[in-house]
């Protein structure tokens, strides 16, 4: 976690950043060394982490006079730091909503790579950046593209529909019934994306698409029926759209996040508009893609059903979808029932979580709880004696 004054090309840019160096793992050997790395770059002025600083981390952090915080508190005293322009959570989980709210309520605009924190508590976020006149702006690369398109395209109100697109994930090419055993070495080397641990099962499982369309909804206003999800294994397709009148547009460009980034920052970017085609270019990038599976649609409907469900129905699928995926990673169940755990856990908690309102933060933790407990219960029910 980083509070940054940096720059890209030739434009200097303060920017708050909120970094998912969050695992198990953040307070010892690799992932402190990285952080490390990052401090020596950029020299930052504040520097937050899970963990008290040590070894390289702790020699960097003095070589450059940073201050440093610990925790949570040091994530929200990061994004709330005076001398960002804008702030970037790109926290894994749902550890990205307090920085997020942070950064809202200082005015700045928010740069959210943090999807979790968007889906479950979207309504939240959405109703405080309003009310502050702070501008939400997406670092996921469909939705970034999605927004561009939108924006090209005449507004949203001359949508009739957005197509996010996937790459099909690690095992877009495995067998069904060879996933239960597939190490789990494979499932974490994504064919295209270098990604963490969690995204990448998500990836695996359509999850990240389940997501995707909430987040899609929160940012844009789009009702799920009118988010459609189809495949690009080669990753240049992040988003498509057709508008009111028929015409197709289409957001094509290489698979890495240089441009998503750049526009997020607000820097110029003389290839930012490069990739956004119109009529029968776009046209032949929607014949490219692929439609998804009937297992893989079962997936993604889970996203359109919590937001059909409403209240705090995205949060319970947040937050079954990250203890399902930890239990994976922890090796407890084998991939083909992360899926089957968050749908399970929707059955239990949905008209529950429905009846809240979205815009109080109790009782979107309140629901974050009972969706825990709920796959908690599964995991152990379904044990062997």
């Amino acid at each position: 976690m980083l509070g940054a004054t940096g720059s890209l090309g030739q434009t200097a840019v303060r920017v708050a950043v909120a970094a998912g160096l969050s695992t198990p793992a953040l307070a010892g050997g690799r992932r402190q060394d990285v952080l490390a790395g990052l401090v020596r770059a950029a020299r930052p002025r504040l520097v937050a982490c899970r963990e008290t600083p040590r070894g390289d981390l702790a020699l960097a952090i003095e070589a450059v006079g940073a201050q440093y915080a610990v925790g949570q508190e040091g994530l929200e005293a990061v994004a709330a730091h005076p001398a960002a322009d804008a702030v970037l959570v790109a926290v894994s989980g749902l550890d990205g909503l307090a920085p997020a709210r942070s950064a809202i309520r200082t005015g700045r605009p928010l740069i959210m790579g943090c999807k979790e924190a968007l889906v479950g508590a979207g309504a939240l976020l959405t109703h405080e950046a309003r009310r502050a006149g702070v501008p939400i702006r997406p670092l996921d690369s469909e939705h970034a593209a999605a927004a561009r398109l939108i924006e090209a395209a005449g507004g949203v109100d001359a949508v009739d529909e957005l197509i996010v697109t996937g790459s099909g994930g690690p095992v877009r090419d495995v067998d069904p019934g060879d996933l239960p055993l597939l190490p789990m070495a494979r499932v974490l080397a994504h064919p295209v994306w270098r990604m963490g641990p969690k995204i990448t099962v998500d990836s695996a499982t359509m999850l990240n698409k389940a997501l995707e369309v909430v987040e899609a909804s929160v940012l844009f206003g789009l009702p799920p029926e009118r988010i459609g999800v189809l495949l690009d294994p080669t990753a240049r397709v992040h988003a498509v759209l057709r508008t009111r009148d028929g015409r197709p547009w289409a957001f094509v460009g290489p698979p890495d996040m240089a441009v998503p980034v750049r526009r997020a920052l607000g820097i110029p970017d003389p290839d930012a508009d490069a990739g956004i085609l119109e009529g029968p270019a776009a046209r032949e990038a929607l014949a490219s893609l692929v439609p998804l599976s009937p297992g893989q649609e079962d997936v993604v409907d889970l996203g359109r059903r919590a937001l059909a469900l409403g209240g705090t129905a995205p949060m319970a699928l947040v937050a079954a979808d990250e203890i399902a995926v930890a239990a994976y990673l922890a090796g407890r169940i084998p991939i083909t029932r992360v899926a089957s755990l968050v749908a399970r856990t929707l059955d239990a908690v949905g008209e529950q979580a429905a009846a809240r309102s979205s815009l109080d933060l109790a009782a979107l933790e309140l629901t974050a709880r009972a969706a825990e407990l709920v796959v908690s219960g599964l995991l152990e029910d379904d044990s062997p004696a």
